[in-house]
């Protein structure tokens, strides 16, 4: 079957193919964990909403009310001090306030989107115009090399009937 000189090197080679195989089988079966008993990985309890809790509602403010005055007693003695009436001014409602807040915003808002809108238009013109450039460049290119080539055929036409001339001349 083997010459007798592959004998001894045969007997090695599948000698060191059988080792390597029992070492990786061995590293395979070392490597899978056989306990029964496996150990019980810490989950954390987790809540689930249905939806985001909201932020805490803003404090309504007050608007201070006047107070009302106490009845005077009428002191017959004293002579009546004239009475000062002071109007307190009434506090502007903070809606005004708020809905002119609003009001700016949405303006703000809408010049800005307005801004973009027409920087988006000069970009796309500016964009068209680059390319109706390019367009024309390259046409103009293409014309230039056509108007070369058909110069450069018309001398080759030129010097081939100069040569046929020539030769007719010499017949």
């Amino acid at each position: 079957m083997f010459r007798t000189h592959e004998t001894s090197t045969a007997w090695k080679a599948g000698f060191l193919a059988v080792a390597v195989h029992v070492l990786l089988l061995g590293a395979l079966l070392f490597s899978f964990n056989w306990k029964v008993a496996h150990t019980i990985v810490s989950v954390n309890e987790v809540e689930l909403w249905d939806a985001l809790p909201t932020a805490k509602p803003a404090p309504k403010k007050q608007i201070a009310k006047p107070k009302p005055k106490a009845p005077e007693v009428e002191q017959p003695e004293s002579e009546p001090e004239p009475k000062q009436e002071v109007e307190e001014p009434e506090p502007e409602p903070e809606t005004a306030k708020v809905d002119i807040e609003l009001e700016n915003k949405k303006k703000a808002e809408a010049e800005k989107k307005k801004k973009e809108k027409e920087e988006k238009e000069e970009k796309k013109e500016k964009k068209e115009k680059k390319e109706k450039k390019e367009k024309k460049e390259k046409k103009e290119k293409k014309e230039k090399e056509e108007k070369e080539e058909k110069e450069e055929k018309e001398e080759k036409e030129e010097k081939e009937a100069a040569r046929k001339k020539q030769l007719a001349a010499l017949q």
